[in-house]
């Protein structure tokens, strides 16, 4: 008798965990069909307001999100030269605050603390936030922000493919618009 209770209990406890992973499955696929809608949505902005009053605010509201921002180091790329300080989710920032926050080219989360630049540090209170660098090549040119006002929210995360994957589809449209504004500066140099 004792033998068939242990069977029922690891037969419970799995079909226990089996529903977990399913769960999760669910919660990965829907986070992963809100990070397409984003990541498409950057892929198809046509200026950099777009990227903040579209593709952002998509992020925030898909993800519940307090906050949402994208970094750009200063001089990163000549489209960002004409980019006014009234864009909500677009903010260009000093060399110096990238190389204080990302003494690392790595993802950064964590609580509001002393550990991230002043110049990230977007929202007030106590907050968590992940930092994930926009690259190109080698250089980190700019970061995608997430902000949440639960300041538990980001601090255990440790599954960053999906933010990492956002950082690349930033990289790639502040790459085609500044490609696009070069092509357009030249032609209208030409005239």
């Amino acid at each position: 008798m004792a033998k068939m209770n242990d069977i029922l209990k690891e037969n419970y406890e799995l079909k226990q965990e089996l529903k977990s992973m399913v769960s999760m499955v669910r919660k990965n696929e829907s986070i992963y069909k809100g990070f397409r809608i984003v990541g498409f949505s950057l892929l198809v902005s046509d200026t950099v307001l777009e990227i903040s009053d579209t593709a952002l605010k998509y992020l925030e509201e898909i993800f519940n999100l307090d906050k949402a921002v994208i970094f750009f180091k200063e001089d990163s790329y000549e489209i960002l030269n004409s980019v006014a300080d009234d864009i909500a989710r677009v903010k260009i920032v000093s060399a110096d605050a990238f190389r204080y926050t990302f003494l690392e080219k790595r993802i950064y989360n964590g609580k509001a603390d002393a550990s991230i630049h002043e110049d990230f540090k977007v929202i007030d209170g106590d907050y968590s936030y992940i930092l994930s660098p926009i690259k190109r090549d080698k250089d980190i040119i700019g970061a995608v922000g997430m902000y949440s006002l639960d300041d538990k929210r980001f601090v255990l995360e440790k599954n960053f493919d999906f933010i990492n994957d956002l950082s690349i589809f930033t990289a790639i449209s502040i790459k085609n618009l500044n490609n696009r504004y070069l092509l357009e500066s030249s032609n209208d140099d030409n005239k």
